[in-house]
């Protein structure tokens, strides 16, 4: 029976081509995935920034419209070693191939994605990242992209998008348990390395991941009964031909053998992989009809004697001479020296025994006789035991005989070495394993098995872990294989895998790009966790993956936020419990989102909410939720609008319990902490009411009260035209009375700040008022103003350097400034009552009978 391997072609040439169109598949794929990944990370920052610059919530989870109906779901497989090859080839965007079919130089065909689209040669095919696993491609006219960026969206033409995502055996239902189960006996094994108190065997570890790919090959059996399920036949094959090369792979480098003898383990090996032999003799033996008539065995039986020679080839002698004793001619000559030559055929034991020396010279003694024999023409009666008599010989001419009955050169090499060198060592396969092959295959021929198994055998444990990645098995075998012999140090911390390669370490990239495809998957992504968790970069990784997850379920929210706060990815967490948040305020559940923002301590969120809280209580001026409001935690922290949600809260619970002297402390400290948001200050300063009606007692100082009139200040400079004017209406009598508890003190910065914003004003007015005279040529008011407007410039330019304006707050009294700023004031008081009277006068002679300052008349004014 031919394995897959063996039906490539026999041409070296195609067998290369195959290899080199495989791993440039996978190449092309991949970077088909990290240039579209780049693209549409550029193109999310982008978005993420216009939003911003609009409403950071109004626009929650919105993606471009579904414009087309998916009509094509392609899988790229690849058919080398049981993969199926595909119809198409990828190529890295922004073009990929659209002609209709073209020959390659090495005979294999390159044929487009079919799409009807394709009709000029300006359409090409663009791609972008769907999910974490998927491409989209789809056709777009490349001379119409900038016109339309100007249209309307209009366009009705129907077009297709097409999925391309990679299929492999690993996400199937029977082969799932494969990554489950192996997920915990990696994590075992790491456990057991980081803790000093705990033995780790690697071969113990090994033998446990042969029989998890063990009990894959019987689930796969039992679902698939009657073989007609081609998918399953492939995956049987692949698991099989795996257990193989990971089963000699552990005989060769982690099963320790006494004196290097390594032939009795190679026994086991085959044994336990070609065990069609072992099944016929026990079909012949437990037939017990045979014996009870007079019916030939070996005539009722048509595959006797290959099975006779099956287990001589096994070194499975026992058995050989109990199917001999049961042939028809057992009692004859030929027959009886047969079974006595292979009863005292020495046996040699690793674990005690004969020396190596001794075993050797008693082995070449008994196959000298029993060559001797066979020369004599004892077993010529029977040719086929006379074939088995050449076997054990150690014959040449019998090389072609076991070559026929062996199907792969795995086991004519070990059924050379049993009767011709039984004692060979490990660093003795090479040569040998050479031989065989070469019976089976010129060297251009050998297929990925065959390449495999000789850098076992040459000892070339790097190069045998590079080409186990190609395996068809999505890295599971590299992933664990090279992790296992990483930590019993058979193989080198680092070596180049490849100079494209970030990280030199072998066992952490497998484990990194292994941990990484399994995040694809909706369900085992818990197992790709684990490999991440043991990677330096894996942190990082994890940081990226579990936050592009898909969110399907409370369920898998639970554990994402497990998984993300146990390892400490808080953004993870925040970005998680953003989007749990944002869908259950598009449900108006502002209490639930307020509950996931808590969670993720995601400030700004919290923020947007406890904006929605307060907007809310100043139409209903009640807060909702308050049970969530009274048990806000560590949210108060990081969070100012919570913070003053908190404390006001708290001084509306003291105000209703009528302790007004500890809700005055803290509605001062509200005022002072400046943490209110503009569109409720005037609602907590209307608060204020609460200490001042209908009660006879003072609850404030004269700070705290010109803090509060400070504020009302600033409220009403801030207000806008749209205020109502019964919130108007009562700023003024709240002036008004705090004016009366004030008893006219007011804070000397406040004060200073006042008066100076008016002095650039009185410049600008009084040089105005100069400038107005010159212009209508009236010398004598202007000369009259000239030295108010003089004055008035000079205290200005001779302001003391480092004083805060012409009045300033630390000097005011001081040095008798009060004073001298009031004696100013009331003289420019009434000079302006003076020269008011004055052109008020004027004005209204001008009303009566003209301008009086452009004429000489009348004499009133001459006189003046």
């Amino acid at each position: 029976m031919r394995t897959a391997f063996e039906l490539l072609p026999s041409d070296a040439h195609g067998k290369d081509a195959i290899l080199r169109e495989a791993e440039e598949r996978f190449r092309l794929f991949y970077g088909v995935v990290e240039n579209i990944l780049s693209a549409k990370e550029e193109e999310e920052r982008v978005r993420q920034a216009a939003n911003r610059r609009n409403s950071p919530y109004s626009e929650w989870g919105t993606g471009p419209p579904l414009l087309i109906i998916v009509v094509c779901f392609c899988v790229l497989t690849i058919n080398y070693g049981g993969w199926r090859r595909s119809t198409g080839t990828i190529v890295p965007p922004p073009v990929l191939q659209n002609k209709k079919k073209k020959e390659r130089k090495n005979g294999n065909q390159q044929i487009s994605i079919p799409d009807p689209s394709f009709i000029d040669d300006e359409v090409k095919m663009l791609g972008s990242w769907f999910g974490m696993s998927n491409i989209c491609v789809f056709p777009t006219k490349m001379s119409a992209l900038s016109d339309n960026k100007n249209s309307s969206g209009d366009d009705k033409t129907e077009r297709n998008i097409i999925h391309l995502k990679l299929k492999t055996m690993l996400f199937d239902p029977k082969v799932r348990q494969l990554v489950n189960e192996s997920s915990g006996v990696f994590q075992e094994l790491q456990t057991n390395v980081d803790d000093p108190t705990k033995s780790t065997d690697a071969l113990y570890y090994s033998r446990k991941y042969r029989a998890i790919l063990s009990t894959c090959i019987l689930a796969i059996d039992r679902s698939n009964p009657d073989k007609t399920n081609e998918t399953y036949n492939q995956y049987k094959m692949l698991l099989h031909n795996l257990q193989l090369i990971w089963h000699l792979c552990e005989v060769l480098y982690l099963v320790t053998v006494p004196g290097d003898t390594i032939l009795n383990n190679l026994l086991d090996w085959i044994k336990i992989h070609y065990e069609n032999a072992e099944n016929q003799a026990s079909v012949i033996t437990e037939n017990k009809i045979a014996y009870l008539t007079d019916e030939h065995i070996e005539e009722k039986f048509t595959f006797y004697w290959d099975t006779v020679i099956g287990l001589v080839l096994q070194g499975n002698i026992d058995t050989t001479r109990m199917l001999l004793s049961n042939h028809s001619q057992s009692d004859t000559e030929p027959f009886i020296h047969a079974i006595k030559i292979l009863k005292s055929m020495p046996t040699y034991s690793i674990y005690g025994g004969l020396p190596i020396a001794e075993y050797t010279s008693r082995f070449k003694g008994w196959q000298s006789s029993a060559k001797a024999k066979l020369e004599c023409g004892v077993f010529l009666s029977d040719s086929n035991l006379n074939n088995v008599m050449k076997i054990i010989c150690g014959d040449p001419d019998a090389t072609n005989l076991i070559r026929s009955h062996c199907s792969t050169w795995f086991q004519f090499l070990v059924a050379q070495l049993i009767y011709t060198d039984p004692t060979v060592k490990k660093h003795s396969l090479s040569l040998y394993a050479h031989r065989s092959v070469s019976k089976y295959y010129e060297e251009s021929e050998y297929n990925h098995m065959d390449t495999l198994a000789l850098d076992l055998f040459d000892g070339d444990l790097e190069g045998f872990v590079k080409k186990l990645k190609s395996y068809p098995d999505s890295g599971w075998s590299s992933t664990h294989l090279t992790n296992l012999l990483h930590l019993c140090d058979k193989i080198e911390p680092e070596f180049e895998i490849s100079e494209a390669v970030e990280y030199k370490n072998p066992n952490e990239q497998y484990l990194l790009d292994y941990g990484t495809f399994l995040m694809t998957h909706h369900s085992l992504w818990q197992a790709g966790v684990t490999y991440l968790d043991y990677c330096s970069a894996g942190k990082g990784y994890l940081s990226v993956l579990l936050s592009k997850l898909e969110i399907t379920s409370d369920l898998r929210v639970s554990k994402i936020l497990h998984y993300a706060t146990a390892r400490r990815l808080h953004n993870v967490v925040s970005s998680v419990c953003k989007v749990k948040g944002m869908l259950s305020l598009q449900k108006s559940r502002i209490g639930e989102a307020l509950c996931w923002a808590i969670r993720g301590q995601d400030s700004a969120f919290a923020t947007h909410l406890g904006d929605l809280y307060l907007k809310e209580y100043v139409k209903s001026r009640c807060f909702a939720n308050p049970d969530i409001l009274d048990n806000l935690g560590s949210i108060v922290v990081t969070c100012d609008r919570f913070m003053f949600i908190g404390k006001y809260i708290q001084f509306l619970k003291l105000a209703l319990d009528k302790k007004l002297n500890e809700a005055a402390l803290l509605y001062i400290e509200l005022l002072r902490s400046n943490i209110c948001p503009e569109y409720f200050r005037l609602t907590l300063l209307m608060d204020v009411l609460m200490f001042i009606d209908d009660s006879k007692e003072c609850y404030f100082n004269i700070t705290d009260i010109s803090l509060i009139t400070m504020r009302l200040d600033d409220a009403i400079m801030e207000s806008n035209e749209d205020s109502e004017t019964s919130d108007q209406f009562l700023l003024s009598q709240v002036i008004i009375t705090l004016s009366d508890l004030e008893c006219d003190y007011l804070n000397a910065q406040e004060c200073c700040n006042r008066l100076n914003f008016w002095v650039r004003p009185r410049i600008v007015a009084q040089t105005i008022i100069v400038i107005g005279f010159l212009t209508d040529y009236n010398w004598w008011m202007s000369l009259v103003n000239v030295p108010a407007a003089a004055w008035i410039i000079y205290e200005f330019v001779t302001i003391p350097r480092g004083n805060t304006g012409l009045f300033d707050p630390t000097e005011i009294h001081h040095r008798g400034q009060l004073k001298k700023h009031m004696r100013n004031f009331v003289i420019f008081t009434g000079w302006y009552l003076i020269t008011f009277f004055f052109y008020l006068y004027f004005m209204i002679l001008a009303i009566l009978k003209g301008n009086p300052l452009e004429t000489e008349a009348p004499q009133h004014v001459n006189r003046f």
